[in-house]
């Protein structure tokens, strides 16, 4: 009597998103979700709010690597969905969880919020501080008094 066993060994799909957490209205930003398979025979993002405006996307990318280290194999490979949003309005707004299919099932993102700021001085409550972490340049304005 012959056996014969092939073991598999299966990673766990994914697919993670990526967004900042704050933007400021009337900039463009980025939100990316990756599968971490090249295997996707569908993917569609959540149905992202009027207020955040699609102007570009999905663009598409892939990635692959392959390791051998002490006579041990190891790959990976995972594809990029991005896409290029335009914040037109202060608000905190929800985008709700993407799903890729692979293999036939259905896998899904976490939802992300974006809070959109209007960063005009005093409307944000920010210090300088704050703003600069941020990545913002934090402008004050100042009315002199006349004698």
């Amino acid at each position: 009597m012959f056996c014969t066993f092939t073991v598999m060994i299966v990673k766990a799909q994914k697919v993670t998103v990526s967004v900042p957490s704050q933007v400021a209205a009337g900039e463009n930003f980025r939100l990316a979700y990756t599968v971490n398979t090249q295997d996707v025979e569908d993917f569609r993002a959540g149905n992202i709010p009027s207020v955040l405006e699609v102007l570009a996307g999905p663009y598409t990318s892939s990635q692959s690597s392959f390791q051998m280290v002490n006579g041990h194999t190891s790959s990976s490979s995972s594809v990029t969905f991005t896409y290029t949003l335009y914040a037109s309005k202060d608000g905190k707004y929800t985008i709700p969880p993407a799903h890729a299919v692979i293999n036939g099932r259905k896998i899904y993102s976490r939802s992300v919020v974006v809070k959109v700021m209007d960063m005009n001085v005093g409307k944000t409550g920010m210090t300088e501080r704050e703003a600069k972490e941020l990545g913002y340049d934090y402008i004050t304005a100042m009315t002199g008094g006349h004698d």
